[in-house]
């Protein structure tokens, strides 16, 4: 067997070498990285050449730096400031990672000046490698420094960087030597330490093996009987140097070759050992494993064996802190941690995360990783006794990683709980079948199913309660409380009614005494409320409650009004007088409504909910009907305080105010015959009904849950009306009835029959007033003739008489004319006469109307009589008819007129009454005369005679009665001689006597006499004036300029309306005149006169004288 030629050089550098790779990348072993080896290329493409002089391994690398800032390359590692080179090497293992070979050296300067630059390229190649595994390592090291390194190959003191790396090489062509010429036996073909049990107070104990491979057979030859050496060495400080020998063994490699069976070559002879590193060995160790080969290599001795390798071994943190609760309940989460505890030359940055089992069957991926500590909560479901642990995981390196384990125990205790139920149930008080509508207004039973656990105080898992809270609706805060159910009591149930619809709310609660674990620590809750608990929500439960059945065609259905007067009077009398003319009556209305509702009760009868009347819909208004059921107030027969009041007014709401009204009354009604003749007050409506819509419940159709407003559900959309001769279907006469000692309520009425007829009985009870009429009648128009002339028609030939009463229904049927008429036969007054217009008897006691006596024209009665002035024979065949004429021909009486003496003064006196019945008989009367003026003039005759011829002329003037109004009055002019007519003519009757107006007769009708010769010339006059009367006579003979007056009286009649007088006169002339005139004028008592002026002629006295022997009467 060769030896292989090793010198002591070999392990030194080695070592070094080891020492380099293993203080490369720590911190706090190496410098802040400052340049950085990229880009590593290797090329191993000639290394299985068959010609050795032709193999080559090459390789290309890159330095680059870590920072631009070119100070970094001066200070701090140069004072003066000097720029820094950075130099770099590299080795090859070609086996085992031994046998390092120094395959290069450069450098670089980075800085020149201000100058950086920022990486350099270099490249090597290694000629005649003669034997090599694969895969083979390149280790580049590069570090600025001031001064080269030393000579050693490795030394760069663990700083600056490193690129470690194994590389793929082809296989060798053949077997060749090692260097030195020696054949190649046995080598370390491998070695292997594991970290083993990490114990509590920070120990490690190291496993590893060992693997010498043989190549040759180990029983033949010199090397028989041979055996291999194994040491294996390390640094427990931390350092470089392997010096503690901590194990070696010896083995026979045939020996075991042949106890295994003699596998084929090579084979493996294997050695395995332990070792435990103490609490504060650090945290990377470098070590060393030597094989001796034979001749037999003397165990215990430090010399140098044929073959070295070595070894890094990364060991686990030193320890994990654990920092648990001290009592654990179940269910509740708890924080636990953990704090690693690191070996020197271990930093926290490199804790690749911490692993928490729980002995639960679950576990925690890494966590905080690069931190020194892990915390985290935990909650355990079950009481028990759990066994836990906590590894911590730590990169020593980027290829080697180790963990360290720490178990710990954890117990969990159970909780002090009470179990209470939590869910709510229903059932039917009765059959305790379930529920799942509980009716309205009917009780129903409620109790808890179902558990739930809470957390108590210790000693207090029976010193609980439950018990129940109502409420109403969903939304509000106020509730009805159940009585409380201990644990013992808790199933029981409990009843309750729930009285309105909609979704109510139940909830479950408990009172209990409340405990939390707050920091692993079970501590009391202080109670929420004054009894000492803490009370707790357990379970909510929306239910709806079924409906009662709706309210609906009971006589309770009532929509009706009334009318009172405000005294309370059951039937209003009123008298109209001629000082009060209107009467005002107040009256108030009442409304008896059944408005559509819900009654919340609490009983199952009555029902709650109820049709009826729509909230809102009702109108009313007042009205006040004539007796012949017209609109008063339309006719302003009435008046009211508030015309607002007689138009539609809605009721607000729910609401049954009725505004009051006041009513003036203006017009009465009825006649002693008929008295009932009423006004009538009363309210007139119109509403829509509402018929509730049963609401279904989703689940259940059969469950009324509600009740729905739906204005097209039946007949909600329909008006019906309370009103007063409606022609709507949905109205009636019978609505209306009026208040009686019989009859105080209104009427119940309901229209319509099958599915259109009414809802609800309505009706409406008035107030009957009876307004009398205390005014009377008036003549609003008289039209009679005030004055008549005698002898003449009257120019009004009439009587026109329009009476007239404020009520309606008075009857005006009877008027009567009382008069007194003239007889010119008796010359006397009559006794009274009566003539009649209408019908009937007269009757009722006088009411005399006054000048101021009227009344309000808005209503009444007026009736028109007439009556016509005639003759008497006409008045009796009929009796409208006044006998004032005393003929057919319509003439007043000649000898009756106000200026002549008699009865009556010449006025016809009359009086008009009127029987009148306006709820009273009564009769009217007015009174009046009619004035008779004399307007006939007297006729005038003169008769002269010639006594010595007894020859005579007579000059007449006759008529001229100023009858006619329209046409001028004629009188005749009559001339006669010796009584033959020789003249005669027409002429206008002036009626007055002067100069201008006196009736002349012309010369050619003069009387011819003798002077000194008297002549007879006798005067008469005639008039209508009576037998007792007289005219005034006024004579004119133009003879001396002299009138002559005298008064004739009027002593006999000439015919039955005429009466005349006579004067007598002798007259003579004392000497001729060629012509001469008489004047002679005469006027009766009423002014009335006629002139008249006749010629004489006196001729030539026949005798000696003329004289005047006699004049009878007045001279």
């Amino acid at each position: 067997m060769k030896v292989r030629n090793t010198g002591s050089n070999l392990v030194l550098t080695l070592i070094l070498f080891i020492f380099q790779l293993l203080f490369t990348m720590p911190a706090g072993a190496q410098d802040s990285s400052f340049e950085v080896i990229t880009s590593v290329v290797p090329d191993t493409g000639n290394m299985n050449e068959g010609n050795a002089a032709n193999r080559r391994f090459s390789a290309q690398f890159t330095v680059s730096l870590a920072t631009t800032t070119a100070d970094c390359y001066r200070e701090p590692q140069n004072a003066s400031g000097t720029a820094q080179t950075i130099y770099v090497k590299a080795f090859v293992s070609w086996r085992n990672d031994s046998n390092f070979t120094h395959a290069f050296s450069g450098s670089f300067t980075p800085v020149s000046g201000d100058n950086l630059q920022t990486e350099k390229t270099f490249s090597f190649s290694l000629q005649n490698p003669t034997s090599w595994s694969n895969p083979i390592r390149l280790v580049i090291m590069a570090r600025y420094k001031q001064d080269p390194p030393g000579g050693a190959p490795f030394s760069f003191g663990g700083r600056g960087s490193i690129w470690n790396n194994l590389v793929n090489t082809p296989p060798p062509s053949s077997d060749v030597s090692l260097g030195g010429g020696s054949t190649y036996y046995e080598s370390l073909d491998s070695f292997s330490g594991s970290i083993g049990e990490a114990m509590p107070d920070g120990r490690v104990k190291l496993n590893f093996y060992v693997g010498v491979k043989i190549f040759i057979n180990p029983l033949g030859g010199a090397y028989d009987p041979t055996r291999e050496g194994v040491r294996v060495w390390v640094d427990t400080s931390g350092g470089t140097n392997p010096t503690t020998l901590i194990y070696e063994e010896a083995k026979l490699a045939g020996a075991y070759w042949a106890s295994v069976g003699k596998p084929s070559l090579p084979f493996i002879l294997p050695f395995t050992g332990s070792y435990i590193f103490t609490a504060d060995t650090p945290g990377v160790i470098v070590g060393g494993v030597g094989l001796r080969w034979p001749p037999w290599p003397i165990l215990g001795s430090n010399a140098t064996w044929g073959q070295q390798n070595t070894y890094t071994w990364r060991l686990p943190p030193r320890g994990i802190t654990i920092d648990v609760p001290s009592i654990v309940y179940e269910t509740v989460s708890h924080s636990y941690t953990a704090s690693v505890v690191l070996r020197s030359l271990q930093i926290a940055s490199r804790v690749t995360g911490y692993q928490w089992v729980w002995g639960d069957g679950n576990s925690t991926g890494n966590l905080n990783a690069g931190q020194s500590s892990s915390s985290l909560s935990k909650t355990y479901d079950t009481p028990g006794t759990y066994q836990a642990k906590c590894i911590a995981n730590y990169k020593n390196s980027d290829t080697h990683s180790t963990s360290l384990e720490i178990p710990f125990t954890v117990t969990v205790k159970p909780l002090p709980r009470i179990y209470p139920p939590d869910q709510i149930k229903m059932k039917d008080m009765t059959s305790a079948a379930p529920v799942a509508f509980p009716g309205e207004d009917k009780a129903c039973h409620y109790y808890a199913l179902g558990s739930t656990q809470l957390i108590c105080q210790e000693n207090q898992t029976s010193n609980y309660s439950v018990y129940y809270r109502f409420f109403d609706s969903t939304t509000t805060t106020s509730y009805s409380t159940s009585s409380f159910l201990s644990l013992s009591q808790q199933s029981q149930s409990i009843p309750y009614t729930f009285t309105t619809l909609g979704n109510k709310k139940v909830e479950l609660w408990v009172r209990y005494k409340k405990a939390e674990v707050q920091n692993g620590h079970l501590v009391s809750i202080a109670a929420n409320n004054g009894d000492g608990y803490y009370h707790h929500l357990l379970s909510t439960r929306i239910i709806t409650v079924e409906s009662q059945q709706v309210l609906e065609d009971s006589n309770e259905h009532k929509i009706t009004f009334s009318v009172s007067q405000a005294d309370g009077e059951t039937m209003v009398e009123r008298s109209l007088t001629q000082e009060n003319q209107e009467t005002t009556v107040k009256f108030i209305g009442n409304a008896a409504i059944f408005y559509a509702r819900r009654d919340e009760n609490t009983t199952i009868d009555p029902l709650d909910q109820k049709s009826g009347v729509r909230p809102g819909s009702v109108e009313y208004r007042w009205k006040i009907l004539t007796p012949d059921n017209q609109d008063a107030c339309v006719l302003k027969y009435a008046q009211v305080s508030d015309p607002s009041l007689l138009g539609w007014k809605t009721l607000d709401g729910t609401s049954s105010a009725i505004d009051p009204i006041s009513v003036t009354f203006r017009v009465p009604f009825g006649t002693s015959v008929n008295p009932d003749r009423f006004y009538r007050v009363i309210l007139e409506a119109k509403y829509r009904e509402l018929r509730w819509e049963p609401v279904m419940s989703e689940s259940d159709n059969t469950k009324i849950i509600a009740w729905k407003d739906n204005v097209n559900y039946l007949n909600n959309s329909s008006i019906r009306e309370i009103i007063f001769n409606s022609v709507s279907l949905n109205s009636s006469p019978n609505d209306f009835a009026y208040r009686s000692d019989s009859q105080v309520s209104p009427p119940l009425n309901r229209e319509g029959n099958g599915p259109t007829s009414d809802l609800l009985l309505d009706g409406s009870l008035g107030v009957k007033v009876r307004i009398s009429d205390r005014i009377p009648a008036r003549f609003v128009a008289v039209t009679a003739p005030t004055s008549g002339t005698t002898g003449d028609p009257l120019g009004d030939p009439g009587f026109s008489i329009v009476v007239s009463d404020n009520n309606p229904d008075a009857i005006i049927n009877l008027t009567e004319l009382r008069y007194r008429r003239f007889d010119e036969t008796a010359m006397t007054m009559t006794n009274e006469m009566t003539a009649k217009s209408g019908i009937g008897a007269g009757s009722g006691n006088l009411a005399q109307q006054s000048p101021e006596h009227k009344f309000q024209h808005i209503a009444s009665t007026t009736k028109a009589f007439n009556f016509t002035v005639s003759s008497l024979q006409d008045s009796n065949n009929d009796q409208e008819k006044i006998a004032y004429y005393v003929d057919a021909d319509s003439r007043l009486p000649d000898s009756f007129a106000l200026t002549m003496t008699g009865p009556c003064d010449g006025r016809f006196p009359y009086q008009i009454l009127s029987y009148v019945d306006d709820g009273e008989k009564h009769h009217i009367s007015v009174s009046g005369n009619i004035a008779v003026a004399d307007n006939d003039p007297p006729e005038i005759r003169v008769t002269c005679v010639n006594m010595s011829d007894n020859s005579s002329r007579a000059w007449k003037v006759l008529g001229g009665f100023n009858d006619a109004a329209d046409t001028s009055q004629q009188v005749e002019l009559v001339s006669m001689l010796n009584n033959v007519e020789t003249f005669k003519q027409l002429k206008d009757d002036a009626n007055v006597a002067n100069e201008a107006s006196r009736f002349v007769f012309a010369g050619d009708l003069a009387f011819e006499a003798n002077a000194h010769q008297r002549f007879l010339c006798e005067i008469e006059v005639a008039d209508n004036i009576k037998a007792t009367g007289s005219l005034q006579l006024s004579l004119d003979i133009e003879e001396n300029g002299s009138k002559k007056q005298t008064e004739i009286n009027l002593t006999r009649n000439e015919s039955k309306n005429r009466f005349k007088g006579g004067l007598p006169n002798w007259l003579f002339y004392m000497k001729p005149a060629d012509l001469r005139n008489i004047t002679i004028d005469c006027a009766d008592t009423a002014g009335n006169s006629h002139g008249i002026k006749i010629p004489l002629k006196i001729k030539p006295p026949m005798a000696s004288e003329i004289r005047v022997l006699q004049q009878d009467n007045k001279p």
